[in-house]
């Protein structure tokens, strides 16, 4: 959901979905899900662009996926929110067992850092999803992040979990009071 003093535009030409790569960048079968999109205040032009993920399961593919977020980084330069399921941890505490695959903890960080993203705080919740079994296994696999120029302009930005419904994972609101001049409202995107 998208506050309507915004209005969605057509999606950006790094957007993409399962089976379309970014044209003469990526020949490969793309691995994750994206969605990317371009959004444009209404009253003051202001644009930033929102991608939307669902990061795949096997070591090989999550890879490929991290190349695939830097290509979409490089295509989208200016203000950039990307939210989803990553199916990636990179800090030991976003999962409650001490079974890590700490290189790939590491891979993941590097990409955060090499797109230059900061991480939301996340508040009501430690762990996103769940195994669901008698001992659980429970990691914190959705994200939001946004970009630099983001951070800055919108500094009161959160990351709230919604009130868990079903499945193994939980609904996230990102919210910012507005730090933007004309914004007139809050800017809310769920995920």
């Amino acid at each position: 959901m998208i506050s309507s003093t915004c209005q969605l535009a057509t999606p950006v030409g790094a957007s993409f979905s399962l089976g379309k790569g970014i044209p003469g960048q990526h020949p490969a079968p793309i691995v994750g899900t994206f969605l990317t999109a371009k959004v444009t205040h209404i009253s003051s032009g202001e644009e930033w662009s929102i991608t939307s993920v669902y990061g795949p399961q096997a070591d090989q593919d999550k890879l490929v996926f991290l190349d695939e977020l830097r290509a979409i980084r490089s295509a989208v330069p200016e203000k950039w929110l990307v939210c989803g399921d990553f199916n990636l941890i990179y800090k030991a505490e976003d999962k409650n067992n001490g079974r890590l695959h700490r290189r790939m903890m590491g891979r993941f960080r590097r990409c955060i850092d090499d797109t230059e993203l900061v991480e939301l705080h996340l508040s009501g919740r430690l762990y996103t999803w769940s195994s669901e079994r008698d001992v659980p296994t429970m990691e914190r696999i959705d994200r939001v992040f946004v970009s630099g120029d983001w951070s800055l302009r919108l500094r009161r930005s959160a990351q709230t979990m919604l009130r868990y419904c079903c499945g193994r994972t939980v609904p996230c609101l990102t919210s910012s009071i507005s730090g933007l001049k004309n914004f007139g409202r809050d800017v809310r995107v769920s995920c």
